[in-house]
């Protein structure tokens, strides 16, 4: 098709331009009214009350401050002055334009680009100052690193005082470790207001963070984040109130002695397994949770927002959970580990300490005699009973797989991963594509039971064959 100012035309057909390209962009910061413009600054440089310049300055009354003094009616009191600041403000203009030659008209048939032009314009403009508004942001929050000595520490105080960091301790920082949960919004609304708080009207974030914070309200209407995690709090801080009494009277009576737990349904909205665990994860750190029960949902009634009556239960990823979870409480593992933004849903063919471990392969095999504690546990069929034997024995004499047996290493995962003496137990090769098939085999009668746990069997009787 031949090109003309940028513009294809059909040689022989000339025919009129049909549609647009959709604009897949949303350029809501704006219409949101999250910003909005400061009249002051308007007038300002629209009046030309400072001529001459692009940059002004504003002055600000400051409040009222200072100590009472005692009235005793014979001393004068002794006046306070009041405060003023500044505030420097600049302005800056940005200009575009678009032109059609008088060709593309007439060789289209009458197809006037300058009024598509004229129907972007604003969409256009939108997308700029978004762009503006984002890199100022991003501009603000990056002054930390910016200076030096005294304005370098002011401005780093500034961004810590304006900043609600929620980064795991000691975590890589990427978007996967800081994202957003059921408490962080009114957390970080607190900093940002103190007492005020009640004033913030709107946020703006990700759309994958906002269906996070709305999936819970889908589920259950009548909850919200606060009625839901505000009891757990009180039971975390309950135990702990009672810990301390407890050391200080003997038979001071405990609070909730069994401890807390919560339960996940599974299935009913669009999480992923890796935002599971890291719910699980953080209930687990942040309230001193007991357990975290999952349950697979089953549909029950008609609903759209939820999966059709009929819609098979995920059993097997409630039973993958199950065992994710006893990793993070026993077995020393991290939610990080175990998943991610680009891996979100565990394998369903092999459990997920066999398939960490066929993705560290590099970090294998193990020698049984001399691997610490901690690397004994990551090793698939060893578990912490198995692995303080072997600590143990190991003090003692050197083992071998028949020994290791004994002790409760379940061997047909684990001869994969140990070495015993620097010997395999059989010379199999280290490598992913081998091991996995010989895994995925082993663990096919597991997986067989969690797809039918729901299914209940009965004797049948002659009476079921008519005969009676």
């Amino acid at each position: 098709m031949a090109k003309f100012d940028a513009k294809s035309f059909n040689e022989k057909a000339f025919g009129k331009y049909m549609s647009a390209i959709p604009n897949v962009k949303l350029n809501k910061l704006r219409e949101s009214r999250a910003i909005v413009g400061d009249a002051r600054l308007r007038n300002t440089f629209v009046n030309n009350s400072q001529t001459g310049t692009v940059y002004a300055v504003l002055p600000f009354f400051g409040l009222l401050s200072g100590t009472p003094q005692n009235y005793d009616g014979v001393d004068n009191v002794t006046p306070d002055r009041t405060d003023t600041f500044e505030q420097g403000v600049f302005t800056y203009g940005r200009m575009n334009g678009w032109t059609e030659a008088d060709f593309s008209y007439d060789i289209t048939g009458g197809t006037d680009f300058m009024a598509n032009v004229r129907s972007q314009i604003n969409d256009y403009w939108n997308s700029v100052d978004q762009d503006v508004i984002l890199a100022i942001l991003k501009g603000v929050f990056g002054m930390k690193d910016t200076g030096t000595g005294d304005i370098k520490k002011s401005n780093a105080a500034f961004v810590e005082a304006h900043t609600y960091d929620i980064a795991q301790a000691g975590a890589e920082h990427t978007d996967d470790t800081m994202k957003m949960d059921a408490t962080t919004l009114n957390s970080a609304i607190q900093k940002a207001c103190g007492d005020n708080k009640q004033k913030f009207k709107l946020v703006y974030c990700h759309s994958a963070v906002a269906t996070n914070l709305e999936n819970l309200k889908l589920l259950a209407p009548e909850k919200d984040h606060k009625s839901v995690f505000a009891p757990m709090k009180y039971i975390q801080q309950g135990v702990l109130e009672s810990k301390e009494e407890r050391q200080k009277f003997r038979h001071a009576p405990r609070f909730a002695p069994a401890g807390q737990s919560t339960q996940m349904i599974i299935g009913a909205t669009g999480e992923s397994d890796y935002t599971l665990l890291q719910t699980t994860q953080q209930l687990y750190q942040g309230f001193d949770l007991k357990r975290v029960f999952y349950s697979a949902y089953i549909p029950l009634n008609e609903d759209k927002v939820l999966p059709q009556i009929g819609t098979p239960p995920p059993l097997l990823r409630e039973h993958r959970l199950y065992q994710a979870d006893w990793l993070l409480r026993d077995y020393g593992f991290q939610a990080d580990e175990l998943l991610s933004s680009d891996r979100p849903n565990f394998n369903t063919f092999i459990d997920p300490k066999c398939d960490w471990a066929l993705r560290h392969l590099d970090q294998f095999p193990v020698e049984v005699q001399t691997a610490s504690y901690a690397m004994l546990l990551r090793v698939p069929g060893i578990g912490p009973k198995s692995a303080g034997r072997i600590t143990y024995a190991r003090r003692y004499g050197r083992l071998d797989f028949a020994s290791l047996k004994k002790m409760g290493v379940v061997l047909k995962r684990a001869q994969y991963f140990i070495t015993c003496g620097g010997r395999q137990m059989y010379h199999t090769p280290i490598e992913e594509g081998y091991i996995t098939r010989q895994l995925t085999g082993v663990d096919q009668k597991d997986i067989w039971k969690a797809e039918h746990a729901n299914e209940s069997f009965t004797q049948m009787s002659l009476a079921d064959f008519g005969i009676g």
